[in-house]
């Protein structure tokens, strides 16, 4: 879908209270300019037409072509025949305000882009493909052509190996990168245990029926077996997934068609239980592995924020579909059915059934490409069908626009369907497009960065989130956020008086599986006195908190993301949180430590409660407001500490001293402003005031003890700070 919006200018009033830089409120209810946006929505069908010899067909007029969305014709707006041949500058963006009765010729830069799947191609198949993959990927680029290369890690990770260039030695380098994996085989090889067991009978193969029944009377034996092997499957296909969501997400902004050659063995299939005979059915193969997933947290694959089972792969063609991404697929081996030049035959007792997982396999590979408009590279013959895919589909495409009857989007899948009036002409297009609402969208942007943050690093920000104890076991996620100022909140029109961020927060336990995601919007304020304070300002500061959550594990993985709608830039913070265990924690040990400021409010609050207002931590008349860094100026700053403590008479006291590295650099009076005992956690809380004006400016460690004047055995908490 393609959407262009019209600026219209009223009036309104604005009253927002600033968030965080100086926590103040502007005095006055400045008047505006109000921007309205209208958005004419269109929607771009790229076809390939063909002759029966795959030579493309250039002297088609819109008058050729027909389009039905959903079985029901509709009016075609334009036509635009895009010729890679014309190399130079980017074409212009094209004002669909007019049908054309002949194609008009636009420049427009060819762009390619190039997934290696790791995690299911054999390494040394991969390598010996290398170079004749590389060799075709030159001659694209000295036809005018860029190359931006990705690979699915073996560990299931997204992540870019070259950036779009045209210089041939960043692509030979990028493609000599991608690795490939060793453990693919791995996965098959559970499925030999029971043929070891019963060699005689699978090497004779006398009787099939007598083999089935001699699984199912070992059913105990073979059932772990089949598990392991469902397990691996599932890891592989909802890794791969994931990482192909992503990679999509990277490149659907790029204009026009957007051909991927995806290099890979296949993809896993879930529908396992024909491998095993009639009656050995195992719990993971009906339940756990049946609900592999994408990471999903928003309402478009799943009404229950995820999509269960193996119909996810439906879903991504419907993504690629929608932002015009064409895959084209190749499988580095080659094999004839049956044969497979790369297996070990002596632990292959039968071999026709590989063969059948094989094919499952590739047949995903060429679903992929077949629903988008590509097709699929295999077989000894698939360089040649390369070069048909240099010559046809990489030249030239016919780039077709129409307006859709629905005013707005309405979140479902439309079917397209293109018909050439001309005989003897094949042609190719996608299959439909989701049309997807604005919060779909960033939904699924979000879910992308949760599974590959490494790729969206377009915001540089600051965030982190404590556990804040609020009772044995329970605590509270107090996240706190700095947002550059000038790059972000300034970065944008400096007409905008008024701009929200999109904020997605992903925890996973160590073992990965999740444990809380939310979506928050992050409204500033950009009035001319806001934006006065804000020009003195290097970060702006946003807190809020979770509710009470029962954290079981020690470690969570915390991803997050954040979305700027006016520059469609994403970034992303990456952080790995440890969560205190009470029954291992001695009395005096610091379990929770933040810098901060803190200020007078008029209204008491609840004594060392969090607000769910603007994430300040209340105390009695006071606002603590935290810093998501530990950089501040050496003058007055506090501290807030959750120290463990099993009674409220605790003689422990706080002491700090400050180092450089190992080298000890003083002491610091630290002066208790507040303090309270909680009771229901055997948790005692306090906020110190510190003073640095005696240190340098630069980095060092903060070491806190509590206890007696001995210090002898207290437990410390080293902190790294940075003085400004």
């Amino acid at each position: 879908m393609v959407t262009k919006k019209i600026i219209y200018l009223l009036t309104f009033l604005l009253v927002i209270p600033s968030v965080y830089v100086s926590r103040g409120q502007d005095k006055g209810t400045p008047v505006y300019d109000e921007k309205h946006e209208a958005t004419v929505r269109l929607v771009l069908v790229d076809v390939i037409a063909t002759d029966n010899k795959g030579n493309f067909i250039n002297d088609l007029h819109i008058e050729d072509f027909l389009i039905f969305e959903d079985g029901e014709k509709v009016a075609i707006n334009s036509m635009d025949l895009i010729n890679f041949n014309m190399t130079g500058i980017l074409y212009p963006e094209r004002k669909y305000i007019e049908k054309k009765t002949i194609p008009v010729q636009m420049k427009r830069k060819n762009r390619f882009f190039i997934v290696f799947d790791s995690l299911n191609t054999i390494r040394r198949v991969l390598n010996r493909s290398k170079d004749r993959i590389l060799e075709k990927l030159i001659e694209l680029v000295k036809a005018g052509g860029e190359i931006m290369v990705f690979e699915i890690t073996e560990e299931g990770n997204a992540q870019i190996l070259q950036t779009l260039t045209s210089d041939e030695a960043l692509i030979t380098q990028a493609i000599n990168k991608a690795s490939g994996s060793i453990w693919v085989e791995k996965t098959r090889d559970d499925l030999n245990v029971p043929k070891i067991w019963f060699e005689d009978e699978y090497r004779n193969l006398v009787n099939k029926y007598r083999i089935a029944e001699l699984l199912r009377e070992n059913r105990e034996k073979v059932l772990p077996i089949k598990a392991q092997f469902e397990y691996m499957n599932r890891m592989r296909f909802e890794k791969s997934l994931s990482g192909l969501l992503s990679i999509m997400n990277m490149i659907k902004a790029y204009p026009g068609r957007k051909p991927l050659l995806l290099i890979s063995g296949g993809f896993p299939s879930l529908s396992l239980d024909k491998y095993f005979p009639a009656g050995i059915y195992s719990t993971v193969g009906h339940s756990d592995l049946n609900a592999a997933k994408i990471d999903d947290p928003f309402r478009v694959l799943g009404k229950n924020r995820q999509r269960y089972g193996e119909d996810i792969f439906e879903n991504l063609i419907q993504f690629a579909n929608s932002h015009n991404i064409t895959f084209y697929t190749m499988d580095p081996d080659i094999y004839l059915r049956h044969v497979f030049s790369d297996m070990t035959f002596d632990s292959f007792f039968n071999i026709a059934e590989y063969s059948d997982i094989k094919q499952d396999e590739l047949s995903k590979l060429k679903i992929l490409s077949a629903e988008t408009g590509g097709f699929t590279l295999q077989g000894a013959n698939k360089y040649n069908q390369f070069q048909k895919l240099l010559e046809s589909d990489l030249q030239s495409y016919y780039e077709l626009s129409y307006y859709p009857k629905r005013k707005k989007a309405d979140g479902k899948y439309h079917k397209i369907e293109v018909k050439v009036k001309r005989p003897g002409i094949k042609i190719r297009h996608r299959q439909g497009y989701y049309d997807y609402t604005d919060e779909q969208e960033t939904s699924l942007l979000f879910a992308s960065a949760s599974a590959n943050p490494g790729l969206f690093r377009a915001i540089s920000f600051r965030a982190q989130a404590v556990p804040f104890i609020t009772n044995k076991d329970k605590y509270r996620l107090w996240i706190n956020m700095a947002l550059p100022v000038k790059d972000l909140i300034l970065g944008g029109n400096p007409n905008t008086y008024f701009k929200i961020l999109k904020m997605n927060i992903r925890v996973d336990n160590e073992n990965g599986e999740h444990a809380f995601n939310a979506q928050l919007d992050i409204p500033i304020k950009l009035s001319k006195s806001q934006r006065t304070k804000f020009k003195n300002a290097r970060f702006y500061g946003y807190n809020t908190c979770s509710n009470e959550l029962k954290l079981k594990k020690a470690r969570y993985k915390i991803i997050f993301s954040l979305y700027d709608e006016e520059t469609h830039r994403l970034g992303t913070v990456e952080q790995t949180m440890s969560v205190p265990a009470s029954g291992e924690l001695r009395p005096g040990e610091v379990v929770c430590a933040v810098f901060g400021y803190l200020m007078e409010t008029r209204n008491r609050g609840r004594s060392f409660s969090l607000s769910g207002k603007d994430g300040s931590l209340l105390v009695d008349k006071l606002k603590f407001h935290p810093l998501a860094t530990n950089q501040f100026y050496r003058d007055r700053i506090y501290l807030f500490l959750q120290v463990y403590s099993e009674n409220n008479r605790s003689h422990l006291k706080p002491h700090f001293e400050l180092t450089n590295g190992d080298v000890f650099q003083g002491n610091l009076e630290g002066r208790i402003v507040k303090e309270a005992w909680n009771k229901k956690a055997n948790i005692r809380n306090l906020i110190i005031q510190l003073n640095f004006l005696k240190f340098n400016p630069g980095e060092y460690f903060l070491n806190i003890k509590m206890g007696d004047e001995t210090l002898s055995e207290a437990p410390s908490r080293r902190i790294k700070i940075r003085l400004i």
